[in-house]
């Protein structure tokens, strides 16, 4: 498990340690831990996971500890093992979760659909999907949904292209950025997440998208008791009710959370009838 994260970020916070310090009065004292799929680099994923959960956590009682791996393809057998309680996690590897372990969703951002998108460079000679025949392209990790997504994709097009797995969407764009891979695959949130004054935005852009699909999932282990599922999902819905949970919401680059069932991802379940497991 990647949990020492949390005490590395403590190293660089100071006022993190009040907060895990009055996350551990709560009259509970129960801790759950909340998985996040790591998009990002693990610390960057820390930093804006940590002080939502800790809202949550204020407002609840229970404890939630932010874990992730330092891959997606780590994270998705962890999860696959049911050693998170709560989790944050990407649509395929939900309905993977779902049949292994019996996690269930419970919510999901609001008014948003998951879009898997194609990356170059702008001032690369890349002009048509039939460019990337044979190439070698970059993508977060093996079993991210965004891989199985774009080369389902492509392959359907009839385009076989080389894929690379270099570990996160920040890794995938920065490969793109240096030269190092003439595409990547990543999805609109996590692109839209680069810092707006780095030079990934700037010479960066959206080459191909895909249909709009139910995005990634809150869910939680069978494990967890519906009176701890059902308090944690209303302060959820209530984060952007005030400034203070729209910036949190923000942090994590979600628009806000709403209440989600497991049936939100049988259009997943039925895109990958015909796919391998990985």
């Amino acid at each position: 498990m990647y949990r020492t994260i949390l005490l590395l970020l403590l190293l660089f916070n100071a006022n993190w340690v009040f907060a895990i310090q009055e996350n551990s009065t709560h009259a509970s004292e129960q801790t759950f831990v909340f998985g996040v799929v790591p998009q990002h680099k693990a610390l960057r994923s820390a930093a804006r996971w940590q002080p939502l959960l800790e809202y949550i956590s204020r407002h609840t009682g229970y404890n939630l500890q932010f874990s992730t791996e330092p891959t997606i393809d780590q994270f998705t057998q962890a999860f696959l093992d049911g050693e998170y309680d709560f989790v944050y996690v990407n649509p395929h590897s939900y309905t993977l979760g779902h049949e292994a372990e019996g996690y269930c969703a419970f919510a999901k951002e609001a008014e948003r659909t998951l879009r898997a998108i194609i990356v170059v460079r702008a001032d690369n000679a890349i002009r048509h999907l039939r460019d990337l025949e044979g190439q070698k392209v970059a993508f977060p990790a093996e079993a991210a949904f965004t891989s199985i997504l774009l080369k389902t994709a492509l392959a359907q097009l009839g385009i076989q292209i080389k894929p690379v797995y270099i570990g996160s969407h920040d890794e995938v764009y920065l490969s793109v950025y240096k030269g190092q891979y003439v595409a990547g695959g990543g999805v609109v949130r996590t692109f839209k997440g680069i810092n707006q004054n780095s030079a990934l935005r700037k010479y960066l852009k959206v080459f191909w998208k895909t249909e709009e699909y139910t995005g990634h999932a809150l869910a939680a282990h069978p494990r967890v008791p519906h009176e701890a599922v059902g308090k944690i999902l209303n302060v959820m819905k209530t984060l952007s009710d005030d400034a203070y949970g729209q910036y949190l919401l923000e942090e994590v680059k979600l628009n806000g959370i709403e209440t989600a069932q497991d049936a939100d991802w049988d259009i997943i379940r039925l895109l990958f009838s015909d796919i391998e497991v990985l």
